[in-house]
């Protein structure tokens, strides 16, 4: 399995957004968020928004690398 394209769609001193393509459907996308301020991320794939998410107002910690779902993996680590 090749790694999805990722598109850098904006970057500030406080956040990142990125567009992560699927892993199984070239036509599919899905937006990741990285705060850097609060430390946390968040992809709105199903798997992440149904079974990963671990902060009270949705996302999970950067360093919390066992509730990331492969597409903050892909943007994090360049691997999932």
């Amino acid at each position: 399995m090749s790694s999805p394209q990722i598109t850098l769609l904006a970057e500030n001193e406080e956040y990142e957004f990125y567009r992560v393509g699927s892993f199984s459907d070239e036509n599919i996308n899905y937006g990741v968020d990285i705060d850097k301020v609060e430390r946390t991320c968040f992809c709105d794939c199903p798997h992440f928004i149904n079974r990963l998410q671990t902060e009270k107002w949705g996302g999970a910690r950067i360093d919390d690398s066992e509730h990331h779902c492969k597409h903050i993996r892909e943007v994090l680590y360049g691997n999932y």
